[in-house]
């Protein structure tokens, strides 16, 4: 009766292990990945995100022009790739930071005056209507802060964010204290003889939830908010994706390893059994 309830108990405490085990190696790889506002910037800059963005916002604005009349040149020296890659990251800044963001683009807003202040000039052109002026150079830093910050679309979420970071820092905390007490249990119940099955389940258990993220999204294909920004979404999906199955790769050939050691110490430990046997 008394082997019985430790098998039983030693079972419970390996599939807990198990699930724990696989709980915190997804929080650990959200903690280092998207939660970690370095990575993030790795992302960006591997994927010429400030580039990209920046020749939309050219794009953008000169596709707007075109009704205005004035020409391309208007727009030469009125932003720089530089001062787009501060903005964002400004605002990069205060997504991890729980704050909303508000550039200040006064300094573009006044370069675009003195540049069609120069452009009338040079041609001889009065203004006869200062409020359409006044609405077209608005209309100009509207392109630049949508495509700098996404539209505003992430506003209503960045608290959530800074939350959750702490959210998660007290789960790996909690998850990781609890497995550390189950593991313990586990070998003093059954010693080393589910520890191999535990590294091969969360092995197999990490490579089905890979699978399933490929299997219920569509990366290749994603589009959300913008260009850019789904750019960035399947970069950061598929390296998750990559570690997750890299994570996995390990536990199988650990468990693997372990499996092979046992194997070995308990043939060996038989052997010993049965000359001390013969001797007797």
């Amino acid at each position: 009766m008394k082997n019985k309830l430790r098998v039983i108990f030693g079972y419970l405490f390996s599939f807990l292990s198990t699930v724990l085990l696989v709980v915190i190696c997804l929080l650990l790889i959200f903690k280092y990945t998207i939660f970690q506002k370095s990575y993030l910037d790795n992302i960006l800059s591997k994927n010429n995100y400030y580039s990209s963005v920046y020749n939309d916002i050219l794009d953008d604005m000169q596709d707007y022009m075109v009704s205005s009349g004035l020409p391309d040149e208007i727009l030469d020296g009125v932003i720089t790739e530089r001062e787009v890659k501060k903005d964002i990251n400004t605002f990069v800044k205060n997504i991890y930071l729980g704050k909303k963001t508000t550039l200040d683009t006064s300094y573009i807003k006044q370069r675009l005056t003195n540049k069609i202040d120069e452009y009338l000039k040079s041609n001889n052109v009065e203004v006869t209507n200062d409020t359409d002026l006044e609405s077209f150079e608005n209309e100009m830093i509207k392109i630049y802060t949508n495509q700098v910050c996404l539209y505003k679309t992430i506003d209503s979420f960045v608290g959530m964010v800074s939350k959750a970071n702490n959210i998660l820092n007290k789960a790996i905390l909690i998850v990781g204290i609890t497995l550390f007490i189950s593991i313990i249990i586990t070998i003093l119940l059954c010693k080393v003889k589910y520890v191999n099955s535990i590294l091969i389940a969360v092995g197999i258990i990490l490579m089905f939830i890979r699978f399933l993220i490929y299997e219920k999204i569509d990366v290749e294909n994603i589009l959300i908010i913008s260009d850019n920004f789904s750019k960035i979404l399947k970069s950061i999906l598929i390296k998750i994706g990559n570690v997750i199955l890299n994570y996995s790769i390990v536990f199988i050939i650990a468990g693997l390893f372990v499996t092979i050691i046992v194997y070995f110490y308990c043939k060996r430990k038989n052997n010993a059994w049965k000359k001390k046997c013969k001797h007797i």
